[in-house]
């Protein structure tokens, strides 16, 4: 069937994924999600769009939402570290659950060690639960993989900083401040 209101084939997940894509981009999340729910009725095991969806929830502050599917997704395929990471962050900034959030990232990481966002979130859980020498191995691996990152170049500032290292805090931050010269956390 041929839906009068979009012209696309109701019974085709493509196009509402395609759709939702498009509403996502152009910043409609409730017709995105609405496109993403459509196309999951009709293949309720694609994940990319279970993550998507979820990614929606999350940005509109649906937390139970998010969570619930993510976990959909795992369920479909239990090595996505997409998944995993988007419920690490969730179980830490959102949950406020360092345990959980160690979990899914740990698990992430298993599938995917060079993830740059999974490494910076473990180190934001080390940061968060008062490791720092954890959380410094992290960040640096980070910063092998991606020597401008600032996220992670400011959290080794911050963690510099209060080892009393200030020369290498200062280093950090000059790093930053090169690639940004307008970062607000770096001035």
């Amino acid at each position: 069937l041929i839906s009068k209101e979009t012209g696309i084939d109701t019974g085709n997940a493509d196009a509402f994924i395609r759709l939702g894509a498009a509403y996502e981009k152009s910043g409609n999340s409730q017709k995105a999600i609405e496109s993403y729910e459509k196309a999951l009725n009709i293949f309720p095991e694609n994940v990319k769009v279970l993550n998507s969806l979820g990614n929606l929830y999350y940005s509109e502050g649906k937390i139970n939402e998010a969570v619930e599917t993510y976990k959909r997704g795992i369920k479909i395929i239990k090595d996505n570290p997409n998944i995993l990471t988007n419920l690490g962050d969730i179980s830490l900034y959102k949950l406020k659950d360092p345990d959980a959030a160690l979990n899914y990232l740990n698990k992430a990481l298993e599938y995917d060690p060079d993830k740059k966002e999974t490494l910076n979130n473990l180190g934001n859980v080390y940061m968060l639960t008062g490791n720092k020498a954890e959380a410094e191995i992290f960040f640096k691996r980070v910063i092998k993989l991606d020597e401008n990152n600032a996220q992670a170049l400011g959290n080794l500032a911050v963690i510099y900083e209060d080892n009393g290292n200030k020369n290498e805090a200062v280093k950090m931050l000059m790093k930053i401040l090169e690639k940004d010269p307008d970062d607000k956390r770096a001035k």
